[in-house]
């Protein structure tokens, strides 16, 4: 009997399934594994624990990124909701728009909300980590 090692990774919704904007222009590849996954928060009071306005607050972000920022989409490469769920942004191939100095070496996540006075919820931490995980077994983050 073989040994397979089979990767766990958390289920990511879509671009498709929350409605995103197709991208403007070039969209330059990541080198992978990168050595850093940054965190952020969305520093606004948009919470959201449902996936439907989980979507439209991901959504709101890359309308804002693309339409007053005049980036070619959303700055992440992911992004978490405390309904648990993650988000597809650029994914984990494209660089983000996210951190000037680390986006050639680094995968943007953001949590959605403002979590200057709190933390996220269980849900969120727990998806931001099974993410980060997942990566690191994709060989898209560098483990450590």
């Amino acid at each position: 009997m073989r040994n397979f090692n089979l990767i766990a990774c958390p289920k990511i919704i879509s671009r498709g399934e929350w409605g995103a904007r197709p991208p403007k222009g070039a969209q330059i590849r990541l080198p992978l594994p990168v050595p850093y996954a940054v965190i952020h928060h969305g520093g606004d009071k948009a919470y959201c624990s449902t996936r439907s306005s989980c979507a439209a607050v991901v959504r709101s972000y890359q309308n804002y990124h693309m339409n007053n920022k005049r980036w070619g989409d959303i700055g992440y490469n992911f992004v978490v909701g405390e309904d648990g769920n993650i988000y597809e942004g650029r994914g984990w191939n494209v660089m983000g728009a996210h951190a000037p100095a680390y986006n050639a070496q680094s995968i943007g996540i953001c949590i959605i909300g403002d979590f200057t006075d709190r933390l996220p919820n269980q849900a969120a931490l727990r998806a931001v980590r099974q993410l980060i995980q997942c990566g690191v077994e994709l060989k898209k983050i560098q483990p450590g």
